[in-house]
């Protein structure tokens, strides 16, 4: 699973769920704990998310808009035509 493709499931999950343990985002996601951990800190210095004990929100002040990087990256070969 490519770095982009597992940034889009753990995001999708937390759109869906809006607040979760991350011990069961590893779990729903079947990655490691240093692998999600990295993919959390990414997602959270974009604004999607904020950490804070073993837990992982959905940015309130963000639930309608996908970060920039995802967007930039979705349809890359379509675009590219």
């Amino acid at each position: 699973m490519t770095r982009l493709s597992r940034i889009e499931e753990v995001e999708a999950i937390i759109r869906r769920k809006r607040r979760m343990a991350i011990k069961e985002l590893e779990q729903l996601t079947y990655s490691s704990a240093s692998t999600l951990r990295r993919d959390l800190i990414y997602l959270e210095e974009h604004g999607l998310i904020r950490r804070a004990r073993g837990e992982v929100f959905l940015n309130s002040s963000n639930t309608n808009e996908e970060s920039y990087f995802l967007r930039e990256n979705k349809n890359k070969n379509a675009k590219k035509k």
